[in-house]
C-alpha cells in the first residue's frame, strides 16, 4: 500500500465563514478525518489500537494556508506519516484544490 493517502472532500456550507471560505475549524476537521482514514487503512487506526488499550491523538498542528477553499468546492487532503518515535509521530498534510494544486500545508512544530 502506498504510504501517502489522498482523500476527497467537498466544503459544506456549515464549514464556511461570511466570505464563503472554509474556517480553520472546518479545515481541521478534514485533516483529522483524513488522518483517521489513512491510519485505519494501514491497521494502526483507533479501532486497531484500542484492542491493545492504546490510542493516538493530535497534540499540535501548524497550518500554512495560502488560499482558503470555498463553499461546495472539492478539495483533496494528502497525508502521510513522516516520522515515528517512541511516544510521538509526525504526520504531514497537503490541502489541494480539485485540480490537485496547492492550497495549504502543515509543518512540524519544534
Amino acid at each position: 500500500m502506498d504510504r501517502i493517502g489522498l482523500y476527497p472532500f467537498v466544503v459544506q456550507p456549515y464549514q464556511v465563514d461570511f466570505r464563503q471560505q472554509i474556517t480553520l475549524m472546518g479545515l481541521g476537521h478534514y485533516l483529522l478525518e483524513s488522518a483517521g482514514i489513512h491510519a485505519d487503512q494501514r491497521e494502526f487506526g483507533l479501532r486497531d489500537l484500542l484492542k491493545n488499550h492504546k490510542a493516538w491523538f493530535l497534540t499540535r498542528i501548524a497550518i500554512r494556508v495560502d488560499q482558503y477553499p470555498r463553499q461546495y468546492e472539492k478539495i483533496w487532503i494528502e497525508t502521510w506519516v513522516k516520522e515515528v518515535g517512541d511516544v510521538f509521530s509526525s504526520r504531514n498534510f497537503h490541502i489541494l484544490n480539485e485540480a490537485k494544486r496547492h492550497y495549504a500545508y502543515t509543518r512540524r512544530l519544534p
